[in-house]
């Protein structure tokens, strides 16, 4: 057996086989993939426990070498009473699979790390690397034990000069007892190496998203702001967002006008100071959406700059030419040049400094991300989409606070204050656009809470969370329901699918989400008009401001598939269930911190109703579905044995 030394720069063979914890053994493989002549590859020891390793390539050829990945395989051995039943998934994207699955011998992929349990022993491992600002990582991995998979850093042909090294991110594998202090120990360690940290207040507020749906005006803008100042919620919010539109007519959708960002002179004629200043008039911050990497063939920059976009051989002319996105008539910025930056800067200078915005929500960013041909062809897309995130953050200076959305979650570690961890919600539970890339739908409740739950670990370690808005509607508003026949439209073979899935929230889906956004302690953006609710519906906004500020983990309980706890330990101890199936679960509590009374008295913080535990597990009252519950333990029994 090769041992592992804590000491640095230790070399050690290609493939070994190595103690994690106990009686789990972990077999190393590692097989650097380079065009041309083979890369060496030097493998040193960074700490035994957790098991940390650096990686290095090294060209000795007397050529430019480009290496394609670097590949680990390996095989983490458990003892025979040990099996993982589930795989802790991250989604590269918010809209990709983040979530705990069932165990299954067919291939899990997962961005930057993946992570194993078994339930029925607590046991855990994870594996993966520390820092994900330089390359694409995936794991993928199967089997339930011994598990095999392989990590692979795509290093998209980076010139490899004669003579010289490329550090890869650091190998990490590490155990614990339970999932979440797993993740959250990770997250630490993360956090360290890529610089992130948070200090800013939780963000709070009003975004004209979802009921608008981008036809906002000044006018309605002001309204809004004032009716909230008024409201019961009035003190509990910080900024008023106005997201996607105010750079275009209120009648017009494409094109998007994305890249020529000055406000529209018929729903903004006195320009954007001038709605900053009414903002902060009614005692709010303010915050404005840009797409700032994408870029619509009618801006001026497409016009006049297309060396700043991304570009690529036309498969079928062979001609160089500018890359689109998903969108046909949306290119991508080129954060290698100059230029590019450049008006990047300028353009968040005149947001930030210029009109006197608080806030910025970055949106679409992965169009900065993608592959392709850049300026510096030195850079991997992680490395442009970085350069390109550091001009925004620079341009922003440390005080104002940077949303991002629509991103590459991992690579955006550092520079920004807080992320959308999960897909668009809706006024509706669940919307199905049957499409893979988008595992648990979009534009519904449903489809953000899922990786809003399982993306808890992050906040407060890498940025604020964003779950996306607190909607609790009853019915949609016109412009929601015009927005969704527009967007029918746009999708060819789906029939009447989109306007045929009912619009509007029951009072157990309003409530569910309205609960899991207060329990996690991540942003609270509402996107409601306050006096068209009903009031049983404001109650349930009432309850979620101002957000808590106190540590929030995941609770170890897994038992079902779509359903998943989070716990506040500080007093007064709260548990939050969440059941997003469609049948009824039955929740327990098996933590072994802190440990409970042997009998319990809690009170749902929303409906006020009580339940009495006894014994170990504790059980919960069945959760209906489409529900939650946020269950705290009563003063008089807080005395924990």
């Amino acid at each position: 057996m090769n041992s592992v030394h804590s000491s640095a720069a230790d070399p050690l063979p290609l493939s070994g086989l190595f103690d994690l914890s106990g009686e789990i053994r972990l077999q190393l493989d590692l097989q650097p993939e380079c065009s041309g002549d083979s890369c060496r590859a030097i493998v040193e020891s960074v700490s035994s426990a957790p098991l940390v390793l650096r990686c290095l390539l090294v060209n000795d050829s007397t050529a430019v070498l480009r290496p394609g990945s670097v590949s680990l395989g390996f095989q983490i051995y458990m003892p025979a009473e040990t099996a993982v039943d589930r795989v802790f998934l991250q989604g590269g994207f918010m809209t990709g699979a983040t979530r705990l699955v069932p165990a299954v011998d067919d291939h899990q992929t997962s961005a930057g790390f993946s992570a194993w349990l078994d339930t029925r022993s607590g046991t855990s491992i994870l594996g993966g690397v520390l820092d994900h600002g330089r390359a694409d990582c995936t794991v993928t991995s199967h089997g339930t034990g011994p598990i095999t998979g392989t990590i692979r850093v795509d290093w998209e042909g980076k010139a490899l000069q004669p003579g010289e090294r490329l550090e890869c991110p650091l190998l990490f594998f590490g155990t614990g007892a339970g999932l979440s202090a797993l993740l959250e120990d990770y997250a630490e360690r993360v956090a360290a190496t890529m610089g992130a940290g948070v200090c800013k207040p939780v963000e709070s507020g009003w975004c004209s998203w979802y009921h608008y749906y981008g036809r906002e005006t000044f006018g309605e803008v002001v309204q809004n702001a004032q009716e909230l100042r008024a409201s019961p919620v009035g003190d509990g919010l910080r900024t008023i967002q106005i997201d996607d539109g105010w750079n275009r007519a209120a009648d017009r959708h494409e094109p998007k006008d994305w890249g020529q960002w000055a406000a529209h002179p018929d729903k903004f004629p006195a320009g954007m100071r001038d709605a900053v200043e009414r903002i902060h008039g009614q005692g709010f911050r303010a915050g404005l959406w840009l797409a700032p990497f994408s870029i619509e063939e009618s801006s001026d920059v497409f016009r006049e700059h297309p060396e700043w976009l991304v570009r690529r051989c036309n498969p079928k002319t062979g001609k160089i030419e500018a890359q689109p996105t998903d969108h046909p008539t949306v290119y991508q910025l080129d954060c290698t040049h100059p230029g590019a930056l450049e008006w990047l800067g300028q353009t968040f200078h005149r947001v930030f400094h210029e009109w006197g915005f608080d806030y910025a929500k970055i949106d679409f960013l992965s169009n900065g991300a993608k592959p392709g041909l850049r300026f510096d062809a030195s850079a991997t897309s992680v490395e442009a989409y970085r350069r390109g995130l550091k001009a925004i953050r620079d341009a922003a200076g440390p005080d104002r606070f940077i949303l991002g959305c629509g991103a590459p979650l991992l690579a955006s570690i550092g520079p920004v204050d807080g992320m959308r961890v999960g897909p668009d919600v809706g006024g509706r539970w669940h919307f199905d656009l049957d499409m893979s890339g988008w595992p648990s739908g979009n534009c519904s409740l449903r489809a953000a809470a899922i990786p809003s739950l399982w993306s808890q670990w992050m906040h407060g370690r890498w940025w604020q969370n964003d779950p996306d808005c607190l909607l609790v509607r009853q019915r949609p508003s016109s412009f929601e329901s015009q927005f969704f026949e527009r967007l029918e439209k746009s999708f060819s073979g789906m029939g009447n699918r989109i306007t045929s899935t009912p619009l509007g929230l029951s009072d157990e889906e309003a409530a569910c989400w309205s609960r899991l956004v207060w329990m996690s302690g991540g942003m609270a953006l509402l996107s409601e008009v306050w006096s068209e609710l009903p009031e049983n519906r404001r109650d349930l906004l009432e309850k979620c401001f101002p957000p808590h500020n106190r540590a929030c983990s995941l609770l170890e309980w897994h038992d079902a598939p779509a359903a998943g706890g989070l716990i506040l330990r500080d007093h007064p101890l709260t548990l939050g269930f969440f059941n997003f199936t469609d049948g009824p679960v039955r929740p327990e509590y098996t933590d072994a911190l802190p440990k409970l009374p042997l009998e319990a008295i809690w009170v749902e913080r929303w409906s006020g109703e009580t339940c009495r535990t006894q014994g170990d597990p504790a059980i919960f009252p069945e959760l209906p579905p489409r529900s939650g519950r946020v269950w705290e333990l009563r003063p008089a029994t807080a005395d924990f044995r």
